[in-house]
């Protein structure tokens, strides 16, 4: 084999060694574009899906049913550590789907899914 073949067929090698990863780069950057925007926590209407969270629900059994919270805020009342869940809402929602965790039992102690609905635990 003369020169030019050696060079021609190293080529050749050279070129599967970046068009391979690149050609794997387009694909998955395909998948992507294809699959954008699609999620999988519930798209289901926010105030409907609230309405089944019941007081004294564990946390992890909420966030099974609820879609994960856009804010949390920790805070003291009563000396008592508590923590407020928000929850994504639609745009034209006066007041988001919200829910009251206490801090040593872990359970829910207040829902609030919009301005007409409202479960509050009686203080004892």
């Amino acid at each position: 084999m003369n020169w030019y073949g050696r060079l021609r067929s190293k080529l050749k090698r050279s070129t599967l060694i970046w068009v391979v990863p690149l050609a794997g780069a387009a694909i998955m950057a395909l998948v992507i574009t294809v699959n954008w925007g699609a999620t999988k926590y519930k798209k289901a209407e926010p105030v409907a899906t609230c309405r089944q969270i019941r007081l004294g629900m564990t946390r992890d059994e909420v966030l099974k049913i609820m879609p994960e919270p856009v804010g949390r805020i920790s805070y003291k009342k009563n000396r008592r550590e508590k923590e407020k869940l928000v929850f994504p809402s639609r745009e034209d929602a006066a007041t988001p789907p919200q829910l009251v965790i206490d801090g040593k039992t872990g359970r829910v102690e207040e829902v609030v899914c919009d301005e007409n609905y409202r479960l509050i635990q009686k203080q004892s």
